[in-house]
């Protein structure tokens, strides 16, 4: 058996037909390497309930990118006993005679009793593979109809404005990323790149509130 995580398939990406238009690079942003993997971290301690006031207040930036993530997900910390954070899931994968299981991180909350996926993170706002690997490994995962499944996607920058989207899934997508991942996997992509649809509406995101919590 072989456990591949995002950061193996990146590795393997790396020399491959890239499998959307954009691809962010670190060094875009004039910020410390470190730092992506430290608001990550601090955001889960904010979650978790520990003290952060310190952090805050000794690196602005994160306590800035913080106060973006509250603006524009306020629902997030109106229920955090409703909110997993940096869960992982793992889907199987069909390549040959070994089995392989691509392994995902992923923070969501219900609803109507299906996850809601959310991604926050120094990026950029349009897709990137990533996001299409964990909305397929969420899918197959919970056994979950693809159209039933949105990231909400939080991208932040050091010095512009944080957006906001919603990438909506389709079986189409779900289908197309199962492929290209056998071929990442097997041999040189050559699949014509998957657009995952963006949308700015919001009225339907997730109000963890005002939605029973069910076990799954």
């Amino acid at each position: 058996m072989t456990l591949l995580t995002l950061a193996d398939l990146h590795q393997l990406y790396q020399n491959q037909q890239p499998f959307l238009e954009l691809r962010t690079h670190e060094s875009e942003y004039a910020i410390n390497s470190a730092d992506p993997a430290n608001f990550q971290l601090l955001m889960k301690q904010l979650f978790l309930e520990l003290p952060v006031q310190p952090l805050l207040d000794a690196y602005p930036l994160m306590a800035q990118w913080v106060a973006e993530v509250q603006e524009l997900v306020p629902e997030l910390f109106e229920g955090r006993k409703k909110l997993w954070i940096d869960v992982p899931m793992i889907a199987p994968l069909t390549t040959g005679d070994t089995p392989i299981f691509i392994q995902v991180q992923v923070n969501y909350g219900l609803r109507r009793g299906m996850p809601r996926p959310y991604e926050w993170a120094i990026r950029s706002a349009k897709p990137t593979w990533q996001d299409a690997v964990k909305l397929w490994v969420m899918a197959v995962h919970y056994t979950i109809p693809p159209e039933k499944l949105s990231l909400i996607v939080l991208a932040l920058h050091p010095s512009l404005p944080a957006q906001k989207l919603r990438l909506q899934w389709d079986q189409a997508q779900q289908d197309q990323t199962q492929q290209w991942l056998m071929q990442l996997l097997t041999q040189p992509t050559k699949l014509p790149v998957p657009e995952i649809r963006t949308n700015t509406d919001y009225s339907l995101l997730l109000n963890l509130e005002a939605i029973p919590e069910v076990p799954l």
